[in-house]
């Protein structure tokens, strides 16, 4: 099968159906402010698609999403992405 490399972007309220189409894609939030723990406002995947998965995104799906060909970094930076910090809480003590 053939395959090429692409960056899927959704924003984040389509997330969940964009999920129920694709479930293992859609999982790393970003987010347009630079703000420390702002909150995500897109979600993607990025890497290499069976052609038939990106045909499928690109004409079948019912969710918003934008495509994109090339780098990651240089996609990210065009779009005024940045990398959702994850808050990490403590486990309470036992």
């Amino acid at each position: 099968m053939q395959s090429t490399f692409a960056t899927v972007i959704v924003p984040i309220e389509f997330q969940k159906r964009a999920k129920q189409d694709f479930p293992d894609y859609f999982s790393t939030k970003f987010t347009t402010s630079t703000e420390e723990n702002a909150p995500a406002t897109h979600c993607l995947t990025s890497g290499y698609f069976y052609n038939f998965e990106l045909e499928t995104i690109s004409n079948q799906v019912d969710w918003t999403r934008i495509i994109k060909f090339g780098d990651l970094q240089a996609v990210l930076a065009e779009l005024n992405l940045h990398p959702v910090q994850e808050v990490i809480k403590d486990e309470p003590n036992a």
